[in-house]
């Protein structure tokens, strides 16, 4: 039988979070496994983070030189530090004819490679692992943040309107502009939409066309979107809520600072020794390629509702 498979693409997708990397707006870095016995470093991520991020707004106006009584205040909260813990996921694969264990290990390295963006992005997006771990206790978890999460005791969401039956996508964007204007001095950030939105984005002129080899889309003030797998639209909800339905037509985005994101590949499970497990059953070979993440991200938390009737959508699109 004559093989005529050919290997997937390994570039990400243009709107993905992995191909947002670059300017300082998504800082995206894959750190190798931590090692058994090797000295701890500030580096190693794995079994717990810390993100520190300078001030949002440092710049305080007032009186030049210094004069008695002068009503200059500080405030003790910042710069912020964030904290969390990382969180798994893996790629799987079952074949019955694979060449060998090594060769089907590969292929589950290679999806695992693939689908880290929307792995990454989806737990970024609904926080499902997070919300798992504060219900099972763990101390860290809190700090984890999600861009659906409500009522974060640190970092609650702005809602930038309230208006149940959404805002018009220009009138959207333009609040979510505004917003990253002045949530910080960097003025630049992440606004993260649900795929279905980037037709209609562009239609209305609210997407610059790519002008960097790797395809990312920037907003008028330019800001970077990310549009990846798991961005469904849901709207905001408290941590043992979870993310909401917004109702027929109507879809969330959400922005936030500049994003920070690690993946870290473990050893992969599998080979023809012991790594490629045999299911009897089926006579199927299964291989496992496993790793940890973490994302986060300092100053901005915002979002608001789209009204989406008139692009036909809604949540279940």
């Amino acid at each position: 039988m004559g093989e005529v498979s050919r290997p997937q693409p390994s570039t990400p997708a243009p709107t993905s979070l992995r191909a947002a990397a670059g300017e300082g707006l998504v800082d995206w870095r894959s750190d190798p496994a931590p090692v058994d016995g090797a000295p701890d470093d500030g580096a190693r991520w794995h079994g717990g983070w810390s993100l520190r991020t300078p001030p949002c707004r440092p710049i305080v106006a007032g009186p030049a030189g210094c004069r008695p009584g002068d009503p200059r205040g500080w405030d003790p909260k910042r710069p912020l530090i964030f904290t969390g813990v990382a969180f798994g996921f893996e790629a799987q694969l079952e074949c019955s004819v694979p060449p060998d264990g090594v060769a089907l290990m590969d292929e589950a390295a290679a999806a695992f490679d693939r689908g880290a963006s929307a792995a990454v992005a989806t737990e970024l997006y609904r926080g499902a692992q997070a919300r798992q771990m504060i219900t099972d206790g763990s101390a860290s978890a809190g700090g984890n943040r999600w861009l659906t999460r409500s009522d974060h005791p640190t970092s609650a969401l702005v809602e930038l309107s309230d208006a149940v039956a959404g805002v018009p996508l220009v009138g959207a964007l333009g609040l979510v502009e505004s917003y990253l204007a002045c949530c910080s001095d960097v003025a630049r950030g992440v606004v993260h939409v649900p795929a279905a939105l980037l037709a209609p984005m562009l239609a209305s002129g609210l997407i610059l066309e790519p002008t960097t080899p790797s395809g990312r889309r920037y907003t008028p003030a330019g800001h970077v979107v990310v549009a990846d797998c798991g961005y469904t639209g849901e709207g905001p909800g408290t941590a043992a809520q979870g993310p909401q339905d917004p109702g027929d037509g109507v879809l969330w985005i959400y922005a936030t600072g500049p994003l920070v994101a690690r993946v870290s590949p473990l050893t992969s499970i599998g080979t023809d020794a012991d790594v490629a497990a045999l299911i009897a059953s089926t006579n199927d070979r299964v291989a496992l390629a496993q790793g940890m993440a973490m994302v986060a991200w300092g100053c901005c938390h915002g979002g608001v509702p789209v009204d989406v009737t008139d692009f036909g959508l809604d949540l279940a699109a």
